[in-house]
C-alpha cells in the first residue's frame, strides 16, 4: 500500500528532473558559458607587438662606426690628428664579425704636432667592465713617435662587409679580426709584425684592409679600389 501511495510522488519528481535537464539549467534556454578558451580565441594570432623582433642587431659596419668615432677622435687626439688604424676583433665584440659588422670598433689617431697616438673605442653594448658608446684610455698609447703618414681617409672607399667578402673569395674564412691600416706604421712596433706593410702592397696603396682568416693568414685588400693584394701568415715571415 505504501508503495502505491508513493508512486505518484516519485513519478512527479522524475518528470520534473527531465524537464530541468531539457532546459539546460538556464532560464533563457541558452547553454551555460564555458570556462575554457573558445575555438576562436585559440586560433587568434599572438600580439605582433609582443613578439621580439627577429634578426635585431646593433652591429655596425666600419663606416657606420666611423661616423661616431671620427669627430670624437679629433677632440681626443687634437685637431691635426689623422686616422692610422681602425679595427675590430671577435674577442671584444659581443657578436660575431664574420659579416664585417661588429658591436665593438677601435680607432688609433696620430697627432704629428704632439707626436702621440691616442685610441678611441666605440661599443653598442654595456658590460660589467665596459661602457656603452665612446670611450678612450685617457692617455696616449704611444709617445714621442714620428710617423711618415698623412690623412688618407679620403682614399677609404671599401667598407668592412665588402672587405670580408673579397677576402672570402680568396680563401679566407672564420674571420677573427678586421683592420683598416695606413702604410708606414712600423715605428710603432719595430720588434713585431703588427704594423708591417708586406712587400706585395704596391707603393700607391696608402690605405688597406687586413682581414685575419682561417689558418692564421692575413688577407690584404686595397681600401680604395677593392683589389685583392695578397696574403701573409702572421707567424711565418714571407709566407
Amino acid at each position: 500500500m505504501r508503495l502505491r501511495r508513493s508512486m505518484p510522488v516519485i513519478l512527479t519528481v522524475f518528470l520534473l528532473t527531465l524537464c530541468l535537464a531539457g532546459c539546460g539549467g538556464s532560464k533563457t534556454g541558452n547553454p551555460p558559458a564555458e570556462t575554457g578558451t573558445t575555438g576562436t580565441e585559440q586560433s587568434k594570432p599572438p600580439d605582433a607587438a609582443a613578439k621580439p623582433e627577429e634578426n635585431a642587431s646593433d652591429d655596425l659596419t666600419a663606416r657606420d662606426a666611423w661616423a661616431k668615432i671620427g669627430p670624437y677622435g679629433k677632440q681626443v687626439a687634437g685637431a691635426d690628428a689623422v686616422l692610422i688604424e681602425f679595427d675590430t676583433n671577435k674577442t671584444y665584440s659581443s657578436t660575431p664579425i664574420a659579416e664585417g659588422e661588429a658591436s665593438y670598433w677601435h680607432a688609433n689617431f696620430y697627432s704629428p704636432g704632439a707626436k702621440e697616438v691616442c685610441g678611441v673605442n666605440y661599443r653598442t653594448f654595456e658590460g660589467a667592465a665596459v661602457k656603452k658608446g665612446l670611450t678612450n684610455p685617457g692617455k696616449p698609447l704611444y709617445r714621442n713617435v714620428t710617423l711618415p703618414v698623412s690623412d688618407w681617409s679620403g682614399d677609404w672607399k671599401v667598407d668592412s662587409p665588402q672587405a670580408v667578402e673579397i677576402a672570402a673569395e680568396n680563401g679566407a674564412g672564420g674571420v677573427t679580426s678586421l683592420k683598416l691600416q695606413v702604410r708606414g706604421l712600423e715605428a710603432l712596433n719595430k720588434d713585431f709584425s703588427t704594423y708591417n706593410t708586406p712587400d706585395f702592397i704596391p707603393e700607391g696603396c696608402n690605405l688597406f684592409w687586413v682581414v685575419n682568416g682561417k689558418g692564421g693568414y692575413n688577407h690584404y685588400i686595397d681600401a680604395s679600389t677593392g683589389s685583392y693584394l695578397g696574403r701573409k701568415h702572421i707567424l711565418v715571415p714571407g709566407a
